[in-house]
């Protein structure tokens, strides 16, 4: 069974590599770091007001002062308790920036202060890789992220199948106007549970998620006549498992 799997996931590596071809700008270096946290459902709602008032004025006085680059934080539309309550992504511009984030820890952890630790646990942190965005960020207060994790079997083969298959396709719902911007991570530590790559979708907030079939589709037309993505785009599941997916508003500061 392994050779098998092995034979075809080499055989897919060829199509991928001989049809590569919508690849962005490599963005190597682009180092995130991504905290998932949980608290009690009868907790959500204080600690959404908490970041409002003061967790997300925290992170934009690391911001101001330089020790991080910028950031994004998330909260979960729904109790799940599969997934996370709030996600955080914090932007570095290199590396050895992550050195600040390191003493910050120290005394916020997860970026949090006491207060809010009592209510709300940084459940895990993943250091990652931005490879790929595109678009433009809207109005925080209106936008909608769709935030799915993948496992994969190949890196090298994935890669080749985002430039062939994801970015086309992303730019397609873009072009439709349901999505507004995309990125995707690469969990540094790979492989890495419970995941090797995070998609972040920012549509333009529940009208632009309501377009989502709309747009798929328009942007299914459209390439089908590109046979080799219309080959990828049906063998996808040989190249990524999928996993929770969530839907999540931006944390913005309380007015």
């Amino acid at each position: 069974m392994k050779n098998t799997a092995g034979i075809l996931l080499g055989s897919i590596a060829v199509v991928v590599g001989a049809i590569a071809q919508h690849s962005l700008p490599d963005t190597v270096g682009a180092t995130r770091i991504v905290i998932t946290y949980r608290c009690n459902p009868r907790d959500r709602p204080v600690l959404l007001q908490e970041m409002r008032k003061n967790g997300e004025r925290r992170f934009a006085q690391w911001k101001r002062e330089g020790a991080i680059q910028d950031y994004l934080l998330l909260f979960n539309s729904f109790v799940d308790t599969t997934t996370w309550d709030m996600l955080s992504v914090i932007s570095f511009s290199d590396y050895q920036q992550t050195d600040r984030w390191r003493d910050i820890e120290e005394v916020y952890p997860g970026g949090l202060d006491s207060a809010l630790l009592r209510i709300v646990t940084p459940s895990a942190t993943f250091l990652s890789e931005q490879k790929w965005q595109a678009g433009k960020n809207g109005d925080p207060t209106s936008a909608l992220y769709m935030v799915i994790p993948y496992e994969h079997p190949d890196r090298g083969v994935y890669i080749d199948f985002v430039n062939s298959v994801l970015v086309p396709q992303f730019a397609g719902w873009m072009k439709e106007g349901a999505v507004r911007s995309w990125s995707i991570l690469l969990n540094k530590h790979y492989p890495g549970k419970p995941w090797d790559i995070l998609l972040l979708l920012e549509y333009d907030g529940v009208r632009g998620l309501s377009q989502r079939d709309a747009a798929r589709a328009a942007t299914e037309a459209s390439l089908k006549t590109d046979a080799g993505w219309k080959l990828l785009r049906e063998i996808s599941s040989q190249f990524r498992n999928e996993y929770e997916v969530s839907t999540a508003r931006v944390i913005t500061p309380k007015q």
